[in-house]
């Protein structure tokens, strides 16, 4: 038996602080804002076979200095430096980020509509004008649910494939980026996947995001 128990791998034991970062650096791959109880809930997960409870967790968010609380909830300082970053290059303007002229996106649009038996509401004909011919690289596309966002980014992405433009879609969390790249065909992600890959921001420098 001795031999057995000196044959297992010893359990590793983490700190309540370092179960707070794992939970952080859980819930930023998906979002990159989190409430106060998705935290809590995420680090008393990671800490379930480590004898931590909830006042550890409690004690580790009031001590942790990379925690910045927000309106809507936590972020941290590395994600408000990333976003203080891409707002930068959101002002950034280039022709090279013009995919097409106002002729070619009517034309993009007139094309949609026949093929698909309806016609554009005008919020959505300027969201396809505004991705197809402008010269910024980042398009913000806001709207409340069902306002055709979806209707006009399959506009956009048809033109960005047909003149072989890559386009990057994303979303504030994972749930609303999976339904982004499924039902436009846009592949998609969350803000925070993007802001924390620079590879992909490499590989981006030249993709139109929306």
């Amino acid at each position: 038996i001795d031999d057995l128990l000196h044959q297992m791998p010893n359990k590793i034991t983490l700190t309540p602080n370092q179960i707070l970062s794992q939970a952080i650096e859980d819930l930023i791959e998906h979002q990159s804002v989190f409430t106060d109880k998705e935290l809590k809930t995420q680090a008393l997960k990671i800490g379930l076979d480590q004898g931590i409870v909830l006042a550890d967790v409690k004690s580790a968010i009031t001590n942790n200095i990379d925690l910045v609380k927000t309106r809507k909830g936590y972020t941290t300082r590395e994600m408000i430096a990333l976003e203080s970053k891409i707002l930068v290059q959101k002002d950034s303007k280039s022709p090279d980020f013009v995919v097409s002229n106002t002729e070619e996106v009517n034309t993009a649009i007139a094309e949609y509509q026949q093929r698909k038996g309806f016609e554009l509401k005008s919020g959505q004909n300027d969201l396809v004008h505004a991705a197809l011919n402008n010269d910024s690289q980042f398009i913000v596309a806001q709207g409340v649910a069902g306002a055709g966002k979806t209707t006009s980014l399959e506009v956009v992405k048809a033109v960005c494939d047909a003149q072989n433009r890559q386009i990057i879609g994303l979303a504030p969390q994972a749930t609303q980026a999976n339904n982004l790249q499924a039902e436009s065909g846009i592949p998609s992600m969350t803000v925070a996947s993007f802001l924390i890959n620079d590879e992909l921001q490499v590989v981006a420098k030249n993709s139109i995001i929306i």
